[in-house]
């Protein structure tokens, strides 16, 4: 075990990499569903932009349950009792993006446009 891959909640590659991937990747297809009801995800720097935010918007989550747990015995912050070292935090947003970049390349239909239906 190592920085690089191993350890919970502190190396770069652990087992939850594997969720923050399919979170992505979750993330990607629901934009790719609903890019005809909210037309500005069909502008690639729009789709990257609000992908990106919702990642980063769970990792704040994530952060604030692991503050609460510290304050509180709140039954919700259970799961995130842990500390997560920078590393990790930065490597979850990775394979979530990678998750999510995947989806794009699957659905684009040019340098500039999401495939339309």
């Amino acid at each position: 075990m190592s920085i690089f891959i191993g350890h919970y909640n502190i190396s770069f590659l652990d087992y939850w990499s594997i969720i923050h991937f399919a979170s992505g990747l979750i993330v990607g297809i629901a934009f790719i569903y609903f890019k005809e009801k909210l037309k500005y995800l069909q502008k690639i720097k729009k789709f990257f932009l609000f992908g990106f935010s919702v990642l980063i918007f769970w990792e704040l989550i994530e952060v604030t349950l692991r503050t609460l747990k510290y304050i509180t015995d709140i039954g919700i912050t259970k799961p995130f009792s842990s500390s997560e070292s920078y590393l990790n935090i930065i490597s979850d947003l990775i394979f979530g993006f990678l998750g999510f970049y995947i989806v794009f390349l699957i659905f684009r239909k040019n340098k500039n446009t999401i495939i339309k239906n």
